[in-house]
């Protein structure tokens, strides 16, 4: 490659604009997100801030689960409407904490449903699928969430990333949480719930940022 065609590509990366550059971004989450929590001078909603010139509406809190995406929802609307770009969730490390069961995505019975595959159509008994909105349970707890979330804003572009990895947390002596290495309460391993986090975006049509992998 020529130095004349180098400094043209150069020239060409330069003037990349990213595409969330400027925009207006709702944070939902927990203390990683949540502004209160001084444990870092900046949070990373403050970086793309920095970076790209993000406007941030945040309503983390700290300690909370995926249950209470729908209440962080209903907080961005009522302070802004639909007056923003994109909502990036960062949730899932303090159900695995308190022990939430994983649960399933679905429900299943048998329904009569008409086809037709190139003859007049006919009533046939098939497994059909339901969304299981069981708020005691992290797949439960996401369905209700994504669903309240694409009916209140079905064009807005909405983001979900994994927990990142849990070291052990002690501050005090009523509160100490051991690593991830250690099964919860529920007897389940942190990354089940990562895994079922990451599906998250199979199930609801959503990209999906693993920061427990990256």
């Amino acid at each position: 490659m020529s130095k004349k065609e180098i400094a043209e590509k150069e020239k060409a990366f330069k003037n990349l604009q990213h595409p969330w550059k400027g925009k207006k971004v709702a944070y939902f989450g927990d203390s990683i997100t949540d502004p209160n929590i001084k444990a870092s001078k900046v949070k990373y909603w403050g970086f793309l801030q920095d970076w790209l010139g993000i406007t941030p509406y945040v309503y983390g809190v700290s300690g909370r689960q995926w249950n209470d995406i729908p209440r962080q929802a209903d907080q961005l609307q009522k302070e802004h409407g639909d007056d923003f770009d994109a909502i990036l969730i960062f949730m899932g490390t303090n159900d695995y904490n308190n022990g939430v069961p994983v649960g399933e995505w679905y429900t299943e019975t048998f329904d009569s449903v008409r086809v037709a595959r190139h003859k007049p159509s006919e009533i046939v008994q098939r497994r059909h699928r339901h969304f299981c909105m069981d708020k005691n349970t992290l797949k439960g707890r996401i369905n209700i969430a994504m669903s309240k979330l694409k009916q209140m804003y079905p064009t807005k572009q909405i983001v979900v990333m994994t927990p990142v990895h849990r070291a052990l947390f002690a501050s005090g002596d009523k509160n100490i949480q051991p690593d991830e290495m250690y099964e919860n309460a529920r007897g389940i391993f942190f990354d089940e719930y990562v895994k079922a986090i990451k599906e998250t975006g199979n199930v609801w049509a959503v990209p999906v940022i693993d920061l427990n992998s990256l």
